[in-house]
């Protein structure tokens, strides 16, 4: 533009930048996509709760003893429900029903519905090597165990696992409860009933009337020993994992990318309100 004397002026026209302003606004997408960062990050940071909450726990384990003592009935005997979820424990036992993996051994201990992951000293970590080599057969003679680590209810644990639920549920015909709906678990249990009820219904008709005087047999069973027949074999179990050599201080990764994740998403909420406050004077 120039001013009144003919000289050319490098200052703007204020009337042409009110007219280059007029009906201009901030992107609409740039809040979504600050939506979309923080709804993630605040998914992200949720499905790790667990997994916090287990580093912030006490460093020092909880004595469970010997696996065994949840079989034995009376003095000295422990309930498996009061076993604690998500803590540092130390248990003992004797393995049984074990498999494992390319990296990890898997096995249950004799009297707990407890299964032990344990990382295997022979893993070889170069996947050139591994090929090279096959895959390493593992020590599986092991009589005792004993170790720390975190423990967590089956019905808790990462989607990772649904292949541990899987290979036990085929390979021992274990059948976890929290893949049972409470229709299947009625479903499971009055056929179970049904064919107990069956099987003492023929016991009584096979055998005669001095064995059916021995053994109280009765045309029809009393409601109380079915109960008792039907507890003894489950239909189901409420079983738990431990992962051993896994303190609570092995989780402090959890902690340090949430706390990045929260920055960012902090990040984004101002940058948020920044839009919302130039959109508003627009």
């Amino acid at each position: 533009m120039t001013d009144a004397e003919g000289h050319i002026s490098d200052e703007p026209d204020p009337e042409l930048m009110a007219l280059a302003g007029t009906g201009t606004r901030p992107s609409i997408l740039r809040p979504i996509l600050m939506i979309a960062v923080i709804a993630l990050g605040g998914w992200i940071i949720s499905d790790w709760r667990t997994d916090l909450e287990y580093f912030a726990s006490s460093a020092q384990p909880v004595e469970l003893g010997d696996a065994l003592s949840f079989a034995i009935v009376g003095e000295g005997s422990q309930d498996i429900s009061d076993l604690p979820h998500n803590r540092y424990v130390s248990i003992s036992g004797i393995p049984t029903q074990r498999s494992q993996s390319t990296r990890y051994r898997f096995f249950r201990l004799v009297g707990a519905p407890i299964f032990v992951e344990e990382r295997r000293a022979d893993v070889i970590e170069d996947p050139l090597e591994r090929e090279l080599e096959g895959d390493a057969k593992g020590d599986v003679d092991r009589t005792m165990f004993r170790g720390d680590g975190r423990l967590m209810k089956f019905s808790e644990m990462p989607q990772r696992y649904h292949g541990l639920r899987h290979y036990y549920r085929t390979r021992y015909n274990i059948t976890f409860c929290e893949e049972l709906s409470p229709q299947q678990h009625e479903d499971v249990k009055r056929r179970k009933r049904d064919a107990i009820v069956a099987q003492l219904r023929a016991e009584y008709e096979e055998a005669g009337a001095e064995e059916r005087e021995k053994r109280k047999l009765v045309p029809d069973p009393p409601a109380a020993l079915v109960d008792e027949l039907l507890a003894d074999d489950p239909i189901c179990i409420e079983a738990w994992l431990l992962q051993d050599g896994a303190p609570p201080s092995s989780h402090s990764w959890y902690l340090i990318a949430s706390l990045m994740f929260l920055a960012f998403m902090l990040f984004n909420v101002a940058m948020l309100v920044r839009w919302i406050r130039t959109f508003l004077r627009s």
